[in-house]
């Protein structure tokens, strides 16, 4: 004990010295927490997607985007009991450069949207895979039925104006397409939002990157599509949600 008080004095002096310095630091490292704080929720307010409720004001802000055949359609219904869905524009639509796995009912307005997206989708694949997909996989486009979030409102699946894509099938790429077909992914595969969208490994991280580049290259073209939800929004982590309804609303 009486030989360690010797060495208690001489630290006490370097204490005394250290604390002025500790003070000093204190407020910069609150400084410093605060702005990273700030920065975060920066970077969080400028990566988020901006979701919007379907109200008369947002939708007359977002029409400005372009002119579609149904923007002034009325969507409003009872929040509950009985209602109707219109059906007299509905046509039967199979694909045109990319085949759906079963053909699906759409308003025909929304024709040339789906072609303009299978467009965009062989553009992206050809780009990672060397080659287009042969077959798009759905869950469905016309259902009559109320928005889950928004009961005072048609989904837009009520309207034809929707389709649900689960996955992309890709056949074995020919002679000319193998030179600029990624290893390992010469013979058939399938690209499933489900499985592949936040994949890190091997195929799967290929698969992943077709995903992000595709919706990267959707929002790049509002003249699409102006509502895309994905596994990001709640009960669409096995799909793509894509409709022309009369507002923007992007959250994949």
């Amino acid at each position: 004990m009486w030989l360690l008080r010797p060495v208690s004095l001489v630290l006490r002096p370097v204490s005394l010295v250290l604390r002025p310095v500790s003070l000093v630091l204190r407020p910069v490292s609150l400084v410093l927490a605060c702005a990273v704080v700030l920065a975060a929720a920066t970077d969080a307010r400028a990566g988020a997607s901006p979701r919007h409720a379907p109200d008369a004001a947002d939708a007359a802000e977002q029409i400005a985007l372009d002119s579609y055949e149904l923007d002034a359609l009325a969507r409003q219904v009872p929040e509950q009991g009985k209602f109707e869905c219109p059906t007299a524009d509905l046509v039967s639509y199979r694909g045109a450069s990319i085949k759906l796995h079963k053909s699906v009912r759409v308003h025909r307005a929304f024709v040339a949207r789906l072609q303009q997206f299978e467009a965009v989708v062989v553009d992206v694949a050809t780009r990672v895979y060397g080659r287009a997909p042969k077959k798009l996989r759905h869950m469905g486009a016309f259902v009559c039925r109320r928005m889950r979030l928004y009961p005072t409102y048609l989904s837009e699946h009520a309207l034809g104006n929707a389709l649900d894509l689960e996955a992309f099938e890709f056949g074995s790429a020919s002679k000319a397409q193998r030179a600029a077909a990624p290893k390992g992914l010469r013979g058939a595969f399938k690209v499933v939002v489900d499985k592949h969208w936040s994949a890190t490994r091997g195929a799967g991280a290929t698969h992943a990157r077709f995903l992000r580049e595709l919706a990267d290259a959707l929002i790049a073209r509002p003249d699409i599509f102006r509502v895309m939800l994905g596994p990001s929004y709640p009960g669409h982590q096995d799909h793509l949600h894509l409709d022309v309804s009369n507002f923007r609303s992007i959250d994949f």
